[in-house]
């Protein structure tokens, strides 16, 4: 460890990919993690947040008490006392947080100390609030003494505004390989399959959030547009869209439709393996956008073909190409999206193919890169005399 900085490390959310990137930088530096996003009473938190509430890795982290001004606007004021206080020599924080972000920021600049943003945003939202705060996330993109991007896609878009390029570190997100490679024995997946009645049925999976921006109303228009007995969608994933969505199908009268709810991370590498197809239909909106897909890097693990559209940041950033190891299809078109299913589902061949050149490409997506952005943008601040003397 380096013991001569002391970092301050500000993120909205602990989650379970973050915990060995968090672990790899806690052994190079001395660094404080500080998590400002909610607490348990709050039902909109994700699965995969609730999953490791209060289960930090081998790393000093602290979960921030607030609470919400407004939905959007949770004030915690024990972040400005434990950041100007904490004698830190180096400010990190993500780009979330309408709260947490500016004072991070202001109280980086007020103690004259380095300022690094890690951002994965590639396109920014487009709502008032967005729009009017848009001018000062300029500022910040301008005044942080370094930035790590997830992606080459972020990197593109800093550059779109004028950043200099030479504080941009691209830090592509990553996860645990071993977790998501490991093969389940052949009675644990006739288990699932008998539990589900799917037991000689192709199968499409998809993973994440039901929100508007994660598009699974476009996909579950393709699938009932396929017309095709032998395939079924499983959905696994909770949110405020849930309800509609399975009233969607129920209006629709579609057939092989099931939704999982919830599994837990630990145990989802069995359902990828069970996958003959994985889709993440992310689009655009006024809100949100897909800043990378972290479940793409999962589902690649087992081998699985991605179908995914041109607005998930995985794609962007390089890690789905067309033809190579899936299908990129456009956002908000289930007539593009019901084709690139049924060409999966017709060609066994080019199916497999694709798989196998998932599997061979994440192999060498590791943090290695995600912990060499960190690095770079840490050591330039420092080589850039921004420490304190």
């Amino acid at each position: 460890m380096e013991s001569k900085i002391k970092i301050a490390f500000v993120s909205q959310f602990y989650r379970y990919y973050y915990k060995r990137i968090f672990e790899l930088l806690s052994q190079r530096y001395d660094i404080d993690f500080f998590f400002f996003g909610g607490d348990m009473s709050i039902r909109r938190i994700p699965p995969d947040i609730r999953e490791c509430w209060g289960k930090l890795g081998n790393f000093k982290g602290k979960y921030l008490k607030g609470f919400y001004l407004l939905p959007n606007l949770r004030i915690t004021p024990t972040l400005i006392f434990k950041l100007f206080f904490g004698k830190y020599d180096i400010f990190i924080k993500c780009h979330n947080g309408r709260f947490a972000l500016p004072v991070t920021f202001f109280i980086a600049k007020l103690l004259n100390r380095p300022f690094i943003l890690w951002t994965e945003i590639w396109h920014h939202p487009e709502t008032f609030f967005h729009k009017f705060s848009f001018y000062l996330m300029k500022k910040i993109y301008r005044d942080s003494h370094a930035i790590c991007a997830s992606g080459e896609a972020v990197k593109e878009y800093l550059l779109s505004l004028g950043i200099d390029q030479r504080k941009i570190f691209v830090a592509p997100p990553a996860v645990e390989n071993s977790l998501y490679e490991k093969e389940p024995s052949e009675e644990e997946i006739e288990y699932i399959k008998n539990q589900l009645g799917i037991k000689d049925k192709k199968i499409i999976l998809y993973v994440g959030r039901f929100v508007e921006f994660k598009g699974a109303v476009y996909l579950l228009e393709a699938f009932g547009n396929l017309n095709r007995r032998d395939t079924v969608l499983l959905l696994i994933g909770e949110g405020p869209q849930g309800r509609y969505l399975k009233g969607l199908v129920k209006q629709k009268g579609l057939k092989d439709v099931f939704f999982l709810g919830n599994i837990p991370n630990k145990f989802l590498y069995k359902y990828y393996a069970l996958a003959d197809i994985f889709v993440l239909p992310s689009i655009k909106t006024k809100s949100a956008v897909e800043g990378w897909g972290i479940v793409i890097n999962e589902a690649m693990n087992q081998g699985l073909p991605i179908i995914a559209t041109e607005d998930v940041g995985a794609v962007r950033g390089g890690l789905v190409k067309n033809g190579v190891n899936g299908l990129i299809v456009p956002s908000r078109n289930a007539k593009s999206l019901k084709e690139a299913l049924e060409k999966l589902l017709s060609d066994e061949n080019l199916r497999i193919t694709l798989g196998n050149n998932s599997k061979e490409i994440i192999k060498n997506w590791t943090y290695d890169e995600m912990l060499e952005g960190f690095i770079k943008a840490i050591e330039y601040v420092k080589d850039n005399g921004y420490q304190r003397g």
